[in-house]
C-alpha cells in the first residue's frame, strides 16, 4: 500500500468500524422501532465497504471480481433496508407486512442470482477487464441491461423514501423533523456519490466514491440513533373515531411520551411543543397502570398549568398484535360541575348527573331527580343497588371511580360511571355518597370503534384482519374437514362505470346479504378485498361446500333485477387430510374461483348490456319502438352501402346503444319540454364521452366505443366532442347521425312535435354536406323512395 492509497484505505477501515458500532448498538437496544431493518442497513454498509476494501487489495482480476460479486449482498440490501426504515420513521409502519416485504425483495434477489451467474448470461455486465490505474489497478466493466434495471429500482426506492420523509419534514411535529433530516442526509450522500461513480463525474482512477459515502451516511444515522433518539420515538396513527369536540384526547406510549393530541387539546396546549414530551412534565402526575387492559375512570384530575378540573378516562391502545403500546387519555372538563356542587345545594336537584347518599347496607337515603329519571323510577326504593369496588367495609374509605352496567326499571341496560366516597356525619355514622353519570353513548362509541376494527363498513361483514386471526384459531384438526369458499363479484367495475359507485356499493351490499343468508352462524364470512369475499366453514366437506355454492348462485339469480344483475364467481377447497396447509387450501379455492370467473364473465357482461338497453327503454323518448326502428333502418342502409357482416352487426348494436351515455344524465335534463339552459346543454354534450367510457369497459361493446364517441360529429367539423370533419368521422357514426336525426324528426319528443316524413327528408337534404355525409344522405333518400 503506497502513501497515495493510505488515506483512502484508512477511511475504508474507519467505514467498517461505524456500521459495526451501529449493529452493536441496535442489538443492545432492541426497543428502537424497526431495529431489525437498522441492523440490516448497517450490515449492508459493512459488507459493501468490507468487500470493496479487499477488492482494492487484490492484485488478481479473478479475486477482484469475486469480491465485487460478494459485495452485491450489501449493494442490494441498502435500498431495501433503508426503504423499510423510512416507512417506520414516517408513520407508515402498518404498511410493512411479510407479504409486501417479500414482493419488494424480488428484484434484489433476482439481482443476487444474476450477479453470481453472470458468466452464463452477461446480464449484469457484458465484459470486464483489469485496468491499471494511476494509483492502483481496478476492474473495468461494461454494464448489461439488468444492471440498469437494478439501478432504476434502487434509485426509485430512494426517491419514494424521500417522498415519505419529506411529508414528515414538511407537515410533521417538530420532534420528528430532525429525524427526517437525519434519514434524508443518511441516504443523500451515498445516492449522490453513486451517481458520480456511475456517470464517472469527479472519478479518481481506481477508486469509487460510494463506499466512502456509505461511511458518512452510516455515521449520520448512528449519530441520529444515539443523540437524536431516532427510532426511539416514532409517529403512530390514531383512528379518527376518537376525535371529540368536548373532551381533550391525548395518547402516550409506554414510556409516558405523548404522540397524539386532538383539536380540543390543541386549544388548551401547544400541540407542536407537546408531541414527544413526557406526559407528567406537561400535565402533571397522571396515574396510569400500563399493564392493565381494563377501562379506568379517575375523578377530579388536576392538570399542570390548567385551572380546570377534569374527569379522566383511560383506555389501552393496542397494536396489530393486540399488545399494549400506549394509553388513550380522555379528559372531560368537570370544573363547572364541581364548583357548583361546592357552592349551591340546589345543584343536587338540578344536576344532570345522578347524585345520591346511602347507608352502609345499600339503602338509599337521598337521591336527586336526575338519578330517578336515569333509571325510570318514581321512588328511591326502586333504584338498583350499587356495590362499591372494593367494599368500603373492608377498611378502604377512599374515593372510588368505576364503570358498571345497571338495569333500568323497565329492564333496559345502561352503562354508568360511578364516583363513590365514604363520609362520616357528626354523630360518627358512616354513609356512602356518589354521583352516577350515564355513559351509554360513550360506551356505544367505544363499541363502535371496536366494531370498526373487525368489520367492513360497507357490507357489515368481518374484515380481512379479523378473518386472518380466525383462520389461525379455526385451523384445528378437531374441526376437520374445514372448507374455504372464495367469491369474486362479477361486473362490479362495469356497474361502477355505468351506473355509478353508489349502485356498485349496492351490488356489494346485496351480494354480502345473500352470502350471509346462505352460511351458518358458526361460519366466518369476511370481505377479503374490494370485490372479493371469503368464508371458513368448520366441519364442512368439499361436497357440502359445493351445495352451498349452488344455493348462493340460485339466490343471486332469484334476486337479480333489470337494473342490477347479481352474479358472483365462486370456488371452494377443503382441508380433509392431516397436515394440509390452510394457505394452500385458500390458494386452491382462489384458483378454482378464477377458472369459474373466466367461464361466467361473458354471460354476466351480456346480462349487464341487456340491462343497459332496458334502462334506455325506460326513458320516455328511448322507447323499444325507437330502438327497433333504428336497428331496421341501420340494417337496410348498411346493405345499400355494401357493409360486411361484421360491420352490419356493429352498426346494429350502435343503433341500439349510441345514446347509452345519457343514462348518467338526470331526467330533469333529458325529459325537459322547454329550451335547455347553457349549463344543461353543456351536460348533454358530455353523453358521447360517458358512453365511450362505458363501452370501453366491455369486450362486447368496445368495437363500437369510438362510433359512440363521434356520433354527434358533423361533416363540416362543427359537431362535438372533438370537431372532426369529413371522413375523419367513423362511417358508423355518420350513418347513425343521419338515421337518428330522421327518426327524431318524424316522432314526438318531450320538447317538440313530430314533422312529416317529407319535411324530415327535406331537412336532411338541406343539411347534406354540412351536418351529414352527402353520400349517406343520398343513399338514404334513394332507399326511402324505393320503400315508398
Amino acid at each position: 500500500m503506497s502513501w497515495e492509497t493510505t488515506p483512502y484505505m484508512s477511511a475504508l477501515v474507519l467505514g467498517l468500524a461505524i456500521p459495526l458500532a451501529g449493529i452493536f448498538f441496535l442489538c443492545k437496544f432492541k426497543h428502537i422501532s424497526g431495529y431489525k431493518f437498522g441492523i440490516a442497513f448497517f450490515s449492508a454498509c459493512f459488507v459493501w465497504i468490507f468487500c470493496y476494501y479487499f477488492e482494492l487489495l487484490s492484485t488478481s482480476g479473478q479475486y477482484k471480481m469475486l469480491w465485487s460479486q460478494i459485495k452485491y449482498l450489501g449493494v442490494v440490501t441498502v435500498p431495501v433496508s433503508f426503504f423499510m426504515l423510512s416507512l417506520y420513521y414516517s408513520g407508515y409502519s402498518k404498511w410493512i407486512t411479510g407479504k409486501k416485504i417479500a414482493v419488494f425483495c424480488v428484484i434484489p434477489l433476482v439481482t443476487i442470482i444474476l450477479v453470481s451467474t453472470n458468466r452464463f448470461h452477461n446480464l449484469m455486465w457484458t465484459a470486464w477487464q483489469l485496468q491499471p490505474g494511476n494509483i492502483i489497478s481496478y476492474l473495468s466493466k461494461e454494464y448489461g441491461i439488468w444492471f440498469w434495471v437494478w439501478t432504476a429500482f434502487a434509485y426509485l426506492s430512494f426517491l419514494v423514501s424521500y417522498f415519505f420523509l419529506a411529508k414528515l419534514l414538511l407537515k410533521g411535529p417538530r420532534i420528528f423533523r430532525n429525524h427526517a433530516v437525519v434519514m434524508m442526509v443518511t441516504i443523500t450522500l451515498p445516492f449522490l456519490f453513486n451517481l458520480m461513480d456511475i456517470s464517472e463525474i469527479f472519478a479518481v482512477s481506481g477508486f469509487q466514491n460510494t463506499p466512502l459515502a456509505l461511511t458518512l451516511g452510516s455515521t449520520v444515522l448512528f449519530y441520529g440513533f444515539i443523540k437524536l433518539k431516532v427510532g426511539d420515538f416514532i409517529p403512530m396513527s390514531i383512528e379518527p373515531e376518537i376525535e371529540n369536540n368536548k373532551d381533550m384526547v391525548i395518547a402516550a406510549d409506554t414510556k409516558n411520551r405523548i404522540f397524539y393530541a386532538n383539536t380540543m387539546a390543541a386549544q388548551c396546549l401547544d400541540t407542536e411543543a407537546l408531541i414527544g414530551k413526557d406526559i407528567s412534565s406537561v400535565l402533571g402526575t397522571v396515574p396510569v397502570d400500563w399493564k392493565s387492559t381494563r377501562f379506568e375512570t379517575i375523578q377530579e384530575v388536576h392538570l399542570k398549568n390548567l385551572p380546570q378540573i377534569f374527569s379522566l378516562s383511560i383506555n389501552p391502545y393496542l397494536n396489530m398484535d393486540k399488545k399494549i403500546i400506549g394509553r388513550i387519555l380522555i379528559f372531560t372538563d368537570i370544573t363547572e360541575q364541581k364548583t357548583a356542587e361546592r357552592r349551591y345545594r340546589s345543584i343536587f336537584e338540578n344536576s344532570l348527573d345522578g347524585i345520591f347518599r346511602m347507608d352502609m347496607d345499600g339503602n338509599y337515603i337521598q337521591a336527586n331527580a336526575s338519578l330517578l329519571d336515569m333509571f325510570g323510577c318514581r321512588d328511591k326504593s326502586e333504584l338498583p343497588v350499587i356495590v362499591p369496588e372494593p367494599d368500603f367495609s373492608s377498611g378502604n374509605p377512599g374515593k372510588q371511580s368505576f364503570a358498571l352496567e345497571l338495569a333500568k326499571k323497565d329492564g333496559k341496560k345502561i352503562w354508568v360511571e360511578a364516583s363513590l366516597w365514604q363520609v362520616k356525619d357528626p354523630g360518627g355514622d358512616l354513609f356512602i355518597e356518589g354521583i352516577l353519570r350515564d355513559i351509554t353513548s360513550r360506551k356505544k362509541s367505544e363499541a363502535k370503534i371496536h366494531y370498526l376494527s373487525f368489520h367492513d363498513k360497507l357490507t357489515k361483514l368481518y374484515n380481512r384482519n379479523f378473518f386472518e386471526e380466525e383462520l389461525k384459531r379455526l385451523d384445528s384438526e378437531r374441526l376437520r374437514p374445514i372448507s374455504i369458499i372464495i367469491g369474486d363479484v362479477n361486473g362490479l367495475k362495469l356497474v361502477n362505470d355505468t351506473f355509478g359507485h353508489k349502485q356498485g356499493d349496492k351490488l356489494l351490499a346485496d351480494i354480502s346479504r345473500i352470502l350471509k343468508s346462505c352460511f351458518r352462524r358458526e361460519d366466518i364470512l369476511a370481505r377479503w378485498g374490494g370485490d372479493e369475499f371469503i368464508a371458513i366453514l368448520p366441519h364442512t366437506s368439499h361436497s357440502h361446500a359445493q351445495k352451498i355454492i349452488q344455493r348462493i348462485k340460485q339466490r343471486c339469480a332469484e334476486e337479480s333485477c333489470r337494473q342490477l344483475t347479481l352474479s358472483i364467481s365462486l370456488g371452494c377447497a377443503a382441508k380433509e387430510k392431516p397436515g394440509q396447509n390452510m394457505h394452500d387450501i385458500i390458494k386452491e379455492a382462489e384458483d378454482r374461483m378464477y377458472r369459474h370467473k373466466l367461464i361466467e364473465n361473458k354471460s354476466t357482461r351480456s346480462r349487464i348490456i341487456s340491462s343497459l338497453e332496458k334502462t334506455l327503454e325506460e326513458r320516455d323518448y328511448e322507447t323499444e319502438d325507437h330502438m327497433q326502428r333504428m336497428k331496421s333502418l341501420s340494417k337496410k342502409i348498411g346493405e345499400k352501402l355494401h357493409l360486411t357482416e361484421a360491420e352490419l352487426d356493429e352498426l346494429n348494436l350502435l343503433a341500439a346503444l349510441h345514446d347509452i351515455g345519457k343514462i348518467a344524465l338526470s331526467d330533469q335534463i333529458i325529459l325537459k319540454p322547454g329550451k335547455l339552459t347553457k349549463q344543461e346543454w353543456k351536460a348533454i354534450k358530455k353523453h358521447p364521452e360517458i358512453g365511450y367510457r362505458i363501452a370501453s369497459q366491455s369486450p362486447e361493446l368496445s368495437p363500437i366505443a369510438d362510433s359512440i364517441l363521434y356520433h354527434h360529429e358533423k361533416w363540416d367539423g362543427s359537431g362535438y366532442p372533438q370537431g372532426l370533419k369529413g371522413e375523419q368521422i367513423p362511417l358508423a357514426s355518420r350513418i347513425i347521425s343521419v338515421l337518428d336525426a330522421f327518426d327524431a324528426m318524424t316522432h314526438d319528443r318531450p320538447y317538440r312535435k313530430a314533422v312529416s316524413v317529407q319535411q324530415a327528408m327535406d331537412e336532411l337534404l338541406k343539411c347534406s354536406g354540412t351536418h351529414f355525409d352527402p353520400r349517406i344522405v343520398d343513399t338514404f333518400e334513394k332507399m326511402f323512395k324505393a320503400m315508398i
